[in-house]
């Protein structure tokens, strides 16, 4: 039976796609196929999510979504799009009641029934719910997200969860709101971080749905402002994919049966069995043939471990015969992500660079192992050789062959690029490894003033000394470097729990002087940026380092 993580697309009146998309997901579970062990949703996909991890019966569910959302109709049918309704707006007045929101989330879960010891209760708690299950709502008074998590945050109502994440700014929540909590799809329609945050290998199956064929060819002002939000969600949404399908995930694209504002047609039409059936039968095939695709995934990793461990035996027998000593490590990151909108070189994904100086231990160098990190959202260049550079401290350039190989790790998988010389030798060498990573340091690159950089010693008996080294746009203006894991307070609290879990691995270090950071500017300096760095003289085997970067000085 093959596990796996499933991720619902916010979507508005889609949700009823979303609805029969889940059911075929419990009609795969009910035949042992699958085995959903978490779920994540935002906005509509809430919804979807809870469903899914209530393992109630879909009919009944669908039955509770019809009658609901025909009360909710009633709500939209009495929106009057008239000055009127816009001055009330304007002085903090929500288009519609949240109380219609909130009756039409807790009439649809109303009828499941959960044992509480040997007494059925209702479905209220996230903690009640049969599958571990996230909701990304946005707090616009912290510029964050918010995530209630069935297990860290089991006694939040369902219902007040779900409101938070399908608040729509303006239609059920405004300025006046006390929490300023609203709909999680101003993060990010697609929440992929959530659904890939743990360090398990289960895949993540993601909903999303197809791009529309034909766009608006004349536009007015309400039209011209609902394209600029659509085209910004439409792409965080492509991003989202890309980063579950690299990270080893599929996306399941849906059918455009509804418009995302289209609750009459959603509600009356695709709710009744006929059309939901309809529904279904049309995305079983697509969810088959990605389940498919999943896995060949599964086989090929296992097939690809075997062959890891044989390489990894290989190194070190070599690295026995052949010792040497760490000179110098370092990680430089170009900030691309963060750059102006209007400049030419602005990308979404960054240009990160590893490297290490070596010296033999003995006699001469055969190979070498560097440490890419601990994750799986790294991309590599089809380039042959050109992502790559092996060379003596002249710069005279050195063949080699090269293995990317992964490793378990603490509950985590290692990242490694094994490197083998064509002929060893005797004198003292670098690598330098390149690659392509999407925002390396998303912070920056969504606007914030302070973000950080994190390494790791993969030696396995060997202290090293690292830097991490950035060149940002410099439109930033000064810059300063901090001691990541002491200054945890200038982070959001997601980012800065992980760095907490590592502090009996860590290493402090300090900033880099001029003269040190000038180094590297000697064969590597990126158009209109500017370059900062932080030095860690000795990091043990198996630890961690990181810096603080700071916009201003």
């Amino acid at each position: 039976m093959l596990h796996i993580k499933v991720v619902f697309q916010g979507g508005g009146a889609k949700l009823v796609t979303l609805m029969a998309a889940a059911s075929v997901i419990r009609d795969l579970e009910s035949e042992g196929q699958v085995q959903v062990v978490k779920t994540v949703g935002v906005s509509a996909g809430s919804i979807a999510a809870c469903m899914l991890a209530s393992r109630h019966p879909w009919d009944n569910l669908r039955l509770q979504a019809l009658q609901a959302g025909t009360s909710l109709l009633g709500d939209f049918g009495r929106v009057d799009l008239s000055v009127k309704t816009a001055w009330k707006v304007y002085r903090g007045r929500p288009l519609l009641p949240e109380t219609a929101l909130r009756t039409f989330v807790r009439s649809v879960f109303s009828s499941i029934e959960v044992k509480d010891g040997t007494r059925d209760v209702p479905l209220e708690r996230l903690g009640q719910l049969a599958v571990p299950v996230s909701i990304v709502a946005a707090s616009v008074r912290h510029s964050e997200k918010v995530v209630y998590d069935s297990t860290a945050d089991g006694a939040k109502r369902i219902e007040d969860a779900v409101c938070d994440s399908c608040a729509i700014p303006f239609v059920f929540r405004t300025f006046t709101s006390n929490d300023l909590v609203v709909d999680g799809g101003i993060c990010g329609n697609f929440p992929d971080t959530e659904i890939m945050a743990s360090s398990d290998e289960t895949p993540v199956l993601g909903f999303s749905f197809e791009e529309e064929s034909t766009k608006p060819t004349s536009m007015g002002l309400l039209r011209y402002g609902g394209a600029l939000v659509s085209t910004a969600m439409a792409s965080a949404v492509r991003d989202s994919a890309r980063r579950i399908k690299a990270g080893g995930g599929e996306v399941c694209e849906l059918p455009l049966d509804f418009d995302t504002l289209d609750f009459e047609s959603a509600i009356r039409e695709g709710l009744n069995p006929q059309a939901y059936k309809q529904i279904r039968e049309k995305i079983r095939p697509r969810l088959v043939s990605t389940l498919h695709a999943f896995r060949k995934q599964v086989s090929a990793r296992k097939g690809k471990a075997s062959q890891d461990a044989k390489l990894l035996a290989v190194y070190r027998q070599s690295v026995t015969n052949h010792p040497y000593v760490t000179s110098r490590g370092s990680l430089v990151v170009t900030l691309d992500s963060a750059r102006f909108d209007g400049d030419p070189l602005r990308a979404i994904d960054d240009e990160v660079r590893y490297s290490m100086e070596m010296k033999p231990a003995q006699q001469s160098i055969s190979c070498f192992k560097l440490g890419m990190g601990l994750t799986t959202e790294i991309t590599y260049s089809d380039s042959g050789d050109q992502d790559f550079r092996i060379e003596t401290l002249n710069h005279t350039r050195l063949s080699a062959a090269r293995f990317l190989v992964n490793e378990s790790f603490e509950g985590k998988v290692a990242v490694y690029a094994l490197f083998f010389l064509e002929t060893p030798v005797s004198e003292p060498v670098r690598i330098i490894q390149r690659t392509r990573q999407i925002e390396t340091m998303p912070l920056f690159a969504r606007g914030a003033n302070v973000d950080f950089l994190e390494s790791f010693n993969s030696r396995e008996q060997e202290t090293v000394p690292l830097d991490l080294v950035l060149w940002y746009p410099d439109h930033f203006g000064s810059m300063s470097t901090l001691d990541l894991l002491g200054n945890l307070n200038l982070l959001p609290a997601r980012e800065s729990a992980s760095i907490k879990a590592k502090a009996g691995a860590w290493t402090s270090g300090r900033p880099m002087s001029i003269a040190e950071v000038d180094e590297y500017r000697v064969n590597y300096v990126p158009p209109r940026c500017e370059v900062i760095g932080w030095r860690v003289t000795d990091v043990p085997p198996k630890h961690y380092c990181g810096a603080i970067f700071v916009r201003g000085s």
